[in-house]
């Protein structure tokens, strides 16, 4: 072999010699690779079972107190969280409730007590406004004279719907006036002048709410309100159980109430949709710890006193009336009649 051929196989060794060594390269990359995905796969799966047992033990934790929530509740309170008094959930305690409404007086200028109610859509105003009618008829059966709609529609009631609850020998007469839901959402700056010209009786029944406030120049604007066109008593109407922040709304009309010294009473409904200590029975209603714990929550949330916080269970199903729900009906009437009697002798 010549020493050209010689040259030329040393060449021809260490280009093969080089090419060996590039996919060596080649391979130890890709294993890299391959290692680094498996890794990161196995990191990206053990992640998640941490995080789905992250979840489950939350889950559980929450469902843990819960149970021990409704084991609190299901205990009797040793004091009432509000002293009704014995044989409160009675039929001599409704005849005397319903003796009170049939023996009131109102002063002598004034034609007529007016009750306004306000609240969320479904916050159970118009069931309400039966329930009273209800108990005041006392006929035995479930009155409907305003129409009621599902949490879920948007308010139907576009009127002020005027509704008499009774009506005395002499001609004088206790109304209750209803009127669309708030809205939870959207601009209600209009609604809520309108709802101050309401309460001081500037506006007429069956106004229909537009996007723009009632105006003096409308056919159903009041000039000139006598003490027999404003309102005597504004009612709040929230569900025990909504959990929900107090709307801008309220408030404003809150303040507007303290300004003008008008009574405010909250009407807290659903009562009986509360988990109290007797499972479905109203009559243990002062005694169940849900029903302190609700009360408290919207003493606080609407920072008003007990005497202005009235809770109640309406009519929303069945054709019959029923001892339980009557008192406590009859109950929240009386404190706001009595305090609207006070406002009207106080204003006249």
């Amino acid at each position: 072999m010549s020493g050209h051929d010689i040259l030329n196989e040393l060449r021809r060794k260490r280009k093969t010699f080089e090419k060996s060594i590039e996919l060596q390269r080649s391979d130890c990359a890709r294993e890299t690779d391959m290692g680094n995905y498996l890794s990161s796969g196995y990191s990206t799966e053990v992640e998640a079972q941490k995080s789905r047992a992250d979840l489950h033990e939350n889950e559980n934790k929450d469902l843990k107190n819960k149970i021990k929530e409704m084991r609190k509740n299901r205990e009797r309170l040793e004091v009432p969280w509000r002293d009704v008094g014995e044989n409160f959930f009675s039929v001599q305690k409704k005849h005397e409730l319903k003796k009170f409404i049939e023996d009131l007086r109102f002063p002598d200028d004034c034609q007529h007590i007016n009750l306004f109610m306000t609240g969320h859509i479904g916050s159970g105003k118009s069931c309400f406004a039966n329930t009273l009618k209800t108990v005041f008829e006392d006929t035995g059966e479930i009155a409907s004279p305003a129409v009621t709609y599902g949490i879920d529609k948007k308010s139907e009631t576009r009127k002020l719907h005027e509704i008499t609850l009774k009506t005395y020998e002499n001609g004088k007469s206790i109304r209750i006036y209803d009127c669309r839901g708030i809205e939870p959402s959207g601009d209600e700056q209009a609604f809520q002048d309108d709802l101050c010209k309401i309460i001081s009786g500037h506006v007429m029944k069956d106004y229909v709410f537009e996007e723009t406030t009632i105006e003096p120049k409308y056919k159903l604007f009041r000039d000139n309100p006598s003490i027999s066109d404003k309102m005597h008593c504004v009612l709040f109407v929230m569900k025990a159980t909504d959990e929900n922040n107090v709307p801008p709304i309220l408030d404003a009309i809150k303040d507007f109430l303290g300004q003008n010294n008008i009574p405010l009473r909250l009407i807290l409904t659903s009562m009986d949709q509360l988990e109290l200590y007797e499972l479905g029975s109203l009559r243990s209603v002062f005694l169940s710890r849900d029903a302190k714990v609700k009360v408290e929550r919207a003493k606080g949330k609407f920072g008003l006193q007990d005497n202005q916080i009235l809770p109640v269970a309406n009519y929303v199903s069945g054709i019959n009336q029923d001892v339980n729900r009557d008192v406590l009906a009859l109950q929240a009437a009386k404190n706001i009649l009595q305090e609207a009697n006070s406002f009207i002798a106080d204003n006249m």
